[in-house]
């Protein structure tokens, strides 16, 4: 039996040709598809560096706007100062705020002092005093106990050299110190005109901004003779410093001409330096470290007083006697790496009506516990010759200088116990003693110091 299967239709030439066509269209449309896309990724990446080149533009021109503004300013700036000061100068710190031309022919320093200081005063029964004085045996406060500033500096040139030192007392009042010119002859010569320290005792010569204890010793007050008007002649070299002044006589600060005026007045005072340096003698202290420095002292006074004459060291002159004053000191500082030691012995003769002697010894030391802090101790004694109801002054001072940031800023702390009654003759408000009662001793002073110097 024989079966008979139908036959499978074939593609025509004709499909198959149009297939063929389709398939062609779909590679090329594929393939302007991929040309198109990588197109469209260059035109991103362009636009991505246009748009980044565009910003760098411009903030290059804003920086260049801004640096250019500035430099007007600048300009402008030095135009300002220019025509002030019609020269080019200097300024800034070097241990201290100054002014200076370019040239170096004129030269301003601005200096600065404040002391704030707690005072605190216990004394035997101070009631007794006398019947109408009620005074608390415990005082104490604060105080603005200095208040100083100045210049110094020189002018034209700088042989030409001024020094102005001012300010105010604690109670606020007006207070004008040093004001003098120095010129520089060469050689280690110098001339001094104006109001200056009178060159006698070491202790008050020496400045306040280097004090070791919070005050000087109550007999400075008596012997010192403080400030004075007049012409001194110095002379310096590398072993001995010297200084002879014809002045108006001692404690003459701010005086006229014709007021409480002398006859004649001559202080001379010499220091000789076996060892060490110059520098280290401006304060008290053997700092760590420092080179051993020893000097030797002394200096002598003589004035004699006018008719009609009176002040606190000389009695009244008379007709036939005018008052004669003479003074002497001797001192010795020596100081090393960690400590010093300083003696002063000091002697006063006036011949007036009553004639009068009187001494005076003080010895301080300080000794460095570590490099800041300094512990010092101090005796004074004196005899004041002034009669039997006069006692002898005998004080001693313990304390302690913390030096926070040298003598620019310091805080200085001191306890003082009067071994004899404190008397008219040494009394001291701004020392912290107070007049004690007679056979009254034993008067205790605490004092606290903060200095700050610009």
């Amino acid at each position: 039996m024989f079966f008979v299967l139908p036959a499978v239709p074939s593609i025509g030439a004709e499909q198959e040709s149009l297939l063929r066509q389709l398939h062609q269209q779909v590679q090329a449309m594929s393939q302007r598809l991929e040309s198109q896309e990588k197109q469209i990724g260059r035109q991103n990446l362009e636009l991505s560096n246009l748009r980044q080149q565009v910003g760098n533009d411009w903030l290059n021109e804003q920086r260049r706007e801004q640096v250019i503004e500035l430099v007007h300013e600048v300009l402008a700036d030095a135009d300002t100062r220019a025509s002030l000061l019609e020269n080019t100068m200097s300024a800034g710190w070097n241990n201290g705020f100054f002014l200076a031309s370019e040239d170096g022919n004129f030269y301003l320093r601005i200096m600065g002092q404040l002391q704030m200081r707690y005072t605190h005063s216990v004394q035997d029964d101070a009631s007794s005093k006398s019947p109408a004085d009620f005074s608390d045996n415990s005082r104490g406060g604060f105080d603005a106990s200095r208040n100083y500033f100045g210049f110094k500096g020189h002018v034209g040139d700088p042989t030409w050299q001024y020094f102005f030192w001012a300010g105010y007392k604690s109670d606020g009042s007006a207070l004008l110190l040093d004001v003098w010119v120095n010129k520089k002859l060469g050689n280690g010569w110098n001339v001094v005109l104006g109001q200056f320290k009178l060159p006698f005792m070491l202790e008050y010569l020496r400045s306040t901004t280097r004090f070791q204890f919070v005050e000087r010793s109550l007999l400075v007050a008596e012997f010192c003779g403080s400030y004075t008007q007049g012409l001194m002649l110095v002379y310096q070299d590398d072993d001995f410093h010297g200084r002879v002044s014809f002045n108006d006589g001692a404690s003459r600060l701010n005086s006229q001409w014709n007021t409480q005026d002398t006859e004649y007045a001559f202080t001379a005072r010499g220091e000789y330096k076996p060892f060490g340096n110059w520098k280290d003698y401006n304060d008290w202290q053997g700092f760590r470290g420092q080179d051993p420095l020893l000097v030797l002292g002394g200096a002598v006074h003589v004035q004699k007083d006018e008719y009609g004459t009176s002040t606190a060291i000389t009695a009244v002159a008379t007709d036939d006697h005018e008052a004669l004053n003479f003074r002497w000191t001797a001192d010795a500082s020596w100081e090393w790496s960690g400590g010093n030691l300083f003696l002063a012995v000091v002697g006063s003769h006036t011949d007036g009506l009553v004639p009068r002697d009187e001494l005076g010894v003080v010895v301080q030391a300080g000794v460095f516990a570590t490099e800041k802090l300094e512990f010092v101790g101090r005796y004074e004694w004196s005899d004041p010759d002034a009669g039997a109801s006069e006692q002898n002054l005998s004080v001693l001072t313990m304390g302690f200088n913390y030096f926070i940031h040298g003598h620019q800023l310091r805080l200085t702390s001191d306890i003082g116990y009067a071994l004899s009654p404190i008397t008219n003759t040494f009394d001291s408000a701004s020392k912290g003693y107070r007049i004690d009662a007679a056979g009254k001793d034993g008067q205790i002073v605490i004092r606290s110091q903060l200095q700050l110097l610009f």
